[in-house]
């Protein structure tokens, strides 16, 4: 059987579209024949990809009509993830919140057709604006449909924290990859891998001081994207949460700063209390990713206690619990969901009536304490993990030095002075 031969496209601008050619595919539900255009910049790119459309139609994943609208393609596709099997169930989840949240809400009316790369440009900048104060003066229709998406999810509110650059790149990958079977079937390129969504801006920390605190407590208003803690307000959390069964966890967190993923699969086999090391092996984000921390005395206290803890459990399930392994586990043994440990953080934050951070504020924590304390860069660096020294004292020193301020001040607030003893004190000293 011969395959139809690409003609030079008359009505194309578009030097990807210069080629074009039909070719049957099958009938839509209505019984209605038809027969779809795949294009190419040659007439052999034209050719190629031909055969890939025809090689999608054989495979039974070619999409029903070009009328098909962004929303139905998203819901096929998550039904072909759900059937392959290849994905985790977290991995599925989370490509499924991609879909619900912000994807089928902001662009699913559209056709996959009509798509382009604005429209994925649009929602992201929508995104950027979710939970923060230019929304309520900036709110356009694709806001307002993402707002009422996220109002609730399985009868909970959802978040109110503003969303992430990382978050909002991972939705996109989630649209690209569903996506990425249309071209050129369907779509000459993919709209969503195409879309520039601009360098993420690295959201330098802010210090919780005490005017800052005093104003939130007064209008609930978080002055930054990434709040720190005082380390008095750390104090005050570690002290609120001592019952905690987990407390261990979030007193390694507040102390040396691991991150989320490395604190669930940290292992007991990486673990010396008697020498007090800990091997942080994490996502490997860097190299340095991969590293050995050493802990203070107390903090190997406090994971002593908490295995005695998990022993105890042990004991209580018997032959139902799971040896994981992880030094984090929940009661029967099974590794610690990332998502839940910071839900359970915020949750014992805000009974504590503490100003909000988020879990990762912790790790941001770590690091500007440690700086204030007169640590060395490289040694802060080496602890958290971080690519260079150059990035801690890039993103760290300025939120250290008011760190150290505060403590200044705090210094200078205990040690009680007669007026007159103080060099300018008073009218009485000149």
């Amino acid at each position: 059987m011969s395959l139809p031969d690409p003609q030079r496209n008359p009505h194309s601008t578009d030097p990807a579209t210069a080629w074009v050619v039909r070719y049957s595919a099958p009938s839509s539900a209505g019984g209605k024949r038809r027969q779809p255009r795949v294009y190419g910049r040659t007439k052999k790119e034209c050719a190629e990809n031909l055969i890939t459309a025809l090689g999608q139609v054989q495979a039974g994943r070619h999409v029903d009509d070009r009328r098909t609208k962004l929303g139905e393609q998203l819901d096929r596709r998550l039904r072909w993830w759900a059937s392959e099997g290849d994905l985790k169930p977290s991995t599925l989840a989370s490509y499924r919140e991609a879909i619900e949240l912000y994807l089928r809400p902001g662009l699913g009316h559209l056709r996959l057709m009509d798509l382009s790369e604005h429209h994925f440009r649009d929602l992201a900048a929508a995104m950027r604006l979710i939970n923060r104060p230019a929304a309520d003066a900036d709110t356009t229709d694709l806001l307002r449909r993402l707002m009422a998406a996220r109002a609730t999810r399985d009868g909970k509110r959802i978040s109110t924290r503003p969303l992430t650059e990382a978050r909002i790149r991972r939705v996109r990958a989630v649209a690209s990859s569903a996506l990425s079977d249309l071209v050129p079937a369907v779509l000459p390129a993919n709209p969503a891998a195409a879309a520039k969504l601009g360098k993420a801006r690295r959201a330098r920390p802010l210090l919780w001081t005490p005017p800052r605190v005093e104003r939130w407590q007064q209008t609930s208003e978080i002055p930054g994207r990434v709040m720190v803690w005082t380390a008095e307000l750390a104090g005050r959390f570690l002290d609120s949460i001592e019952d905690e069964r987990l407390y261990a966890l979030f007193h390694l967190a507040t102390y040396y700063g691991p991150r989320r993923n490395e604190l669930c699969i940290l292992t007991w086999a990486d673990t010396d209390l008697a020498a007090r090391r800990l091997h942080i092996r994490g996502d490997v984000k860097t190299e340095r990713s991969d590293r050995i921390v050493v802990i203070d005395q107390a903090t190997a206290d406090v994971l002593r206690g908490w295995r005695k803890v998990q022993l105890a459990e042990r004991m209580a399930w018997g032959a139902a619990w799971t040896d994981s392994g992880r030094v984090f586990t929940r009661e029967d043994g099974t590794p610690l969901r990332p998502g839940w440990v910071s839900t359970r953080f915020d949750t014992l934050a805000a009974r504590a009536g503490l100003p909000p951070i988020t879990l990762h504020g912790l790790r941001h924590g770590a690091a500007t304490m440690l700086l204030a304390a007169g640590q060395p860069p490289k040694v802060i660096s080496e602890v958290l993990g971080h690519s260079t020294v150059a990035f801690t004292m890039d993103v760290y020193t300025e939120v250290a030095g008011e760190l150290a301020d505060a403590a200044a001040s705090a210094i200078a607030a205990y040690i009680p002075r007669r007026a007159s003893n103080v060099p300018g004190g008073g009218p009485d000293d000149h």
